[in-house]
């Protein structure tokens, strides 16, 4: 009996071992980081497939620091329009922010993107993955024909708007 538990054990070890590998999806690489007064744009590039087959091979990131509280990432296709949330906050023509009371950062391989509170250094969003599969917490970003996800480590209490569309 010890041996068959033994043997139930370790199929258990190496269950988990090639679930972890065969379930993890880094996402995409940045690169061509632009700096403007505004924030700054980037080009993504897949480094694996995600699960369902349909990815888009490139992406472009758009980061604009709109006021001193409010930041908009934006990752979309180049290549083909699609149907956006509507954007409710009406495009303000007050000057760029000099002072935020946030930063954003970024890693570039996996890519993933933070917004900081300047104040205390709260995270308030985190989509940065592990850079290995072994323990990872979430995904990276996948970004497919008709399936977008984007994992998030958050504050305790976030306040977050216009992520998508429940239906």
């Amino acid at each position: 009996m010890k041996k068959f538990i033994a043997f139930i054990g370790l199929l258990f070890l190496i269950y988990n071992s090639f679930a972890d590998e065969s379930t993890y999806y880094p996402g995409y690489s940045l690169s061509n980081v632009q700096q403007n007064s505004g924030g700054f744009t980037g080009d993504l590039t897949m480094i694996s497939p995600g699960p369902y087959g349909d990815d888009i091979p490139n992406l472009s990131l758009n980061v604009e620091y709109q006021t001193e509280t409010r930041v908009r990432i934006k990752i979309y296709d180049p290549n083909n329009a699609r149907w956006e949330v509507p954007d409710v906050i009406q495009n303000s023509t007050n000057p760029i922010p000099t002072k935020m009371e946030y930063k954003v950062e970024y890693t570039t391989n996996p890519f993933g993107i933070a917004v900081i509170r300047e104040l205390n250094n709260e995270v308030l969003f985190n989509t940065t993955p592990p850079k290995s599969n072994k323990f990872h917490d979430y995904n990276g970003l996948i970004f497919e024909n008709l399936y977008i996800e984007i994992n998030s480590k958050t504050a305790k209490n976030p306040n977050i708007y216009g992520l998508g569309k429940n239906l």
